[in-house]
């Protein structure tokens, strides 16, 4: 503000002058129609200061918004850890027991390794009880053909025989000795044929001892070793499958567990950010600050030398609110990205870091 000097008017001492600025830098404003540039300039200074508390205001909320929400997010990463620490030990349990299991169907492979190694030596056993009924065969029709030997050579005697009596008459004699012959290869005949009989019935002993005695118990053993492998083959199968799929679930569950724990570093990350937007803004106050500091030194400085001419410095007050405001607004708000809807910690690509 300045004074007016009269005539008649002494000029007031600067004292004076200066306590009734400071006066009205706590007094309203004037009057609408009344020019007061110290009170424009004051008022100027008045809507910086009041525009840059609004700024720390929003930047303290700002603050304290991301630090409850670091907190929460952290919580939730906490439980996401917990969680995944007990599935895996389950896991671990789950997969102890499927090593049992693996470690018992190892036991079955062996056990199936060792019927099918001795396979072979049942086969070649078999293989042998057959040969040896083929010999017994052999033999068997290498004495129907000696009967029919003695058969015919019998035939023979015969009628010779009959010839011989036939032309005997007294000499009747050699019947005799073709009696004896007779009977000889009909002793012969018989004792062939009871060694035939014999052989036959070694033949069938051998038969029944290879097909309905132990062979036949061999088989039935075989046929139930067989069965039990199967089953057990297919039990290994089925337990394979099993471990296959366990671990694919636990592969899932660890990926989605991860996935989880990513997404809440993630929005930590983000949450982080609001921390350096409340930087920004503070680091932002202090050049305005400095440049009210700088209109009021020049202010009062022009006021202790006397100096009337005051409407510049008016002007640069007046637009230190403004040019504040203007270099706010090239910095968007944090929240400002956001769109409709969004959930809430969902990272965003919206933050200005330097």
């Amino acid at each position: 503000m300045t004074t007016e000097q009269t005539g008649s008017a002494p000029a007031l001492p600067w004292s004076t002058r200066w306590r009734a600025r400071l006066a009205k830098w706590i007094a309203p404003a004037a009057a609408p129609g009344q020019r007061d540039p110290d009170g424009a300039t004051l008022e100027g200074i008045r809507e910086l200061d009041r525009q840059v508390l609004l700024q720390l205001g929003r930047a303290v909320g700002l603050s304290e918004t991301a630090a409850l929400q670091f907190v929460e997010r952290l919580a939730e990463l906490r439980g996401l850890s917990s969680r995944l620490v007990t599935y895996l030990g389950h896991a671990q349990t789950q997969s102890e027991a499927m090593q049992a299991g693996i470690e018992f169907n190892g036991h079955i492979i062996q056990e199936l390794a060792a019927f099918v190694q001795t396979l072979p030596a049942q086969i070649a056993q078999e293989r042998g009880h057959f040969k040896q009924l083929v010999d017994e065969v052999k033999s068997l029709s290498d004495m129907t053909d000696t009967i029919r030997a003695i058969a015919r050579q019998t035939e023979i005697l015969a009628i010779n025989a009959a010839i011989e009596a036939a032309r005997a008459g007294e000499a009747g004699k050699g019947f005799a000795v073709l009696a004896g012959e007779v009977r000889r290869l009909a002793t012969q005949a018989n004792e062939t044929a009871a060694k035939a009989n014999e052989d036959i019935s070694r033949l069938v002993g051998t038969v029944e001892a290879g097909f309905s005695g132990d062979f036949a118990e061999r088989t039935r053993h075989n046929e139930a070793e067989a069965d039990r492998l199967g089953q057990m083959t297919r039990q290994l199968d089925e337990s394979y499958v099993d471990m296959r799929q366990f671990y694919e679930m636990l592969m899932t569950a660890v990926t989605q567990h991860n996935t989880d724990l990513d997404q809440g570093i993630g929005r930590l990350l983000d949450t982080a950010q609001y921390q350096d937007v409340f930087k920004q803004i503070v680091d932002r106050v202090e050049p305005a600050i400095a440049n009210r500091n700088t209109v009021l030194a020049e202010l009062i400085a022009r006021l202790r030398s006397g100096r009337q001419d005051t409407q510049d410095i008016e002007g640069r007050a007046q637009a230190l609110a403004p040019e504040y405001l203007q270099l706010e607004a090239e910095h968007a708000d944090p929240d400002a990205g956001a769109p409709a809807g969004a959930p809430s910690g969902e990272p965003l690509q919206r933050i200005e870091l330097f």
